[in-house]
């Protein structure tokens, strides 16, 4: 499958290969880099980095500070460590308020196994991160009701992020939605179904439930509402 809006190669850059856009009507030098850092270090900030599109983290790192980013339940935030050895969580949605690993497990589904497997709660590497940010293109395509792309553009992010819960309950949702278009909906009970397509339905049941399966087995759980 070829997606037209994704590129044909993703390139590992160094930071030394990006170049500032040379329109860009507000400059910071070295001296007000330095100011800057300085007064994060005093009073706080908002936004501690920025990312990329590749998933590189730029500012941050410009900045001196120790990010890197991380995932909870339908969160994406930074890790932020202090120079005391201490280190935050900080979510720009929210204001980039500063919260312990604790205060996510307190209120979202996050089990011992989905910390210790790497699902939950865990740095991210820059593939895993740039696997983490194409988690919309799977999200856009099942709300396009083109199941069997999101599937296929799931099983590379898995391929890149093989802990990426999240994405394998989005690959079972979107069997599930093949299971009920092109069978649910067609045939009343599974003995209706044309012998021809029998395989087709093992495969899809079986996506559907090696996926849910698999995503459980890491320490996934599903969100209440």
């Amino acid at each position: 499958m070829t997606l037209s809006f994704a590129p044909d190669t993703i390139e590992m850059w160094p930071l030394s290969r990006l170049q500032p856009y040379a329109k860009n009507a507000k400059a910071h030098g070295a001296d007000q880099v330095a100011k800057i850092a300085a007064s994060m270090a005093e009073f706080g900030w908002t936004v501690p980095c920025l990312v990329g599109e590749d998933g590189e983290l730029i500012a941050g790192q410009r900045l001196g500070l120790d990010v890197v980013p991380a995932m909870a339940p339908l969160h994406v935030f930074v890790k932020f460590t202090d120079d005391a050895g201490k280190t935050w969580n900080l979510e720009a949605t929210s204001g980039a308020g500063a919260a312990r690993d604790q205060h996510y497990r307190d209120l979202l589904p996050i089990t011992d196994e989905a910390v210790a497997n790497g699902v939950f709660l865990t740095p991210l590497t820059n593939e895993q991160s740039v696997s983490v940010i194409a988690a919309v293109v799977v999200e856009e395509l099942i709300a396009e009701g083109r199941y069997h792309d999101a599937m296929a553009v799931a099983d590379t992010l898995i391929e890149h992020y093989p802990m990426f819960a999240y994405i394998m309950v989005k690959k079972a949702t979107a069997s599930y939605h093949l299971l009920r278009t092109e069978f649910h909906e067609k045939y009343p009970t599974a003995q209706d179904v044309p012998e021809d397509q029998r395989p087709y339905l093992a495969y899809l049941q079986r996506v559907n439930q090696s996926m849910f399966d698999r995503a459980e087995s890491l320490g996934w759980r599903a969100l209440q509402r």
